[in-house]
């Protein structure tokens, strides 16, 4: 459904429910901006994502997402230390923002987010008793999960209005300060400054509302 644009952005995702997710986000959403193909992971920790942003070059994006779970952040603080500075030295150097985002704890967080009766429960749970999933290992295997949800009473918008509790309030992990211009077709952003909030890693949060509002899909 997506329109042929000339501006791209390129997502980097932990493992195959985020991939699913956004790919099917990309396939039945109409965005201001093309979404390209996820690149998984599959799983691995922070060092998989420095290795994927070493290797590779999105020159043809006008902007990258690294979503990454923060469920090991303290535990793997020094990769994470070296992702975080990465992806700074990427947006200094080659003048394509390079965005941050993070779940606490994981993407399961944003995915019971979706239901406008969830109140931070335990994700697992909640998953299997109200998302209808027998397992957790079934969750993860949904090619479809974008379609289960969002389709009634279940959607992004929920979700968009739940963690923005937290972001609007500086209460998540990353907060990354951009400014998006737009000139006719065209399309630029630029981030001015990332924030770290350490604090935030104590309650459930996640800043995907950036990437959402990049793509058109929320308003800033």
């Amino acid at each position: 459904m997506n329109r042929s644009l000339k501006e791209n952005v390129k997502v980097l995702v932990e493992g195959a429910t985020e991939k699913s997710y956004f790919s099917g986000l990309k396939k039945n959403t109409k965005t201001v901006i093309n979404i390209e193909r996820p690149v998984n992971m599959y799983g691995g920790g922070y060092k998989n994502f420095i290795k994927e942003i070493r290797k590779l070059d999105y020159k043809g994006c006008i902007a990258i997402f690294i979503i990454i779970d923060l469920d090991t952040a303290n535990d793997d603080r020094n990769n994470l230390n070296d992702l975080i500075a990465l992806c700074k030295q990427k947006t200094l150097n080659t003048k394509i923002p390079y965005f941050l985002i993070g779940t606490n704890d994981n993407f399961e967080y944003f995915s019971c987010c979706h239901c406008n009766k969830y109140r931070d429960t335990n994700t697992k749970i909640y998953i299997t008793k109200n998302l209808k999933y027998k397992t957790i290992t079934e969750y993860k295997a949904d090619s479809k999960i974008y379609i289960k949800l969002n389709t009634s009473p279940y959607s992004y918008t929920n979700a968009l209005n739940k963690i923005n509790s937290s972001y609007s309030i500086n209460n998540t992990f990353f907060r990354n300060d951009y400014i998006k211009i737009t000139k006719g077709a065209d399309i630029s952003i630029k981030i001015k400054q990332l924030y770290i909030n350490d604090t935030a890693l104590l309650a459930n949060h996640s800043n995907l509302i950036e990437f959402f509002e990049i793509i058109g899909l929320n308003k800033k």
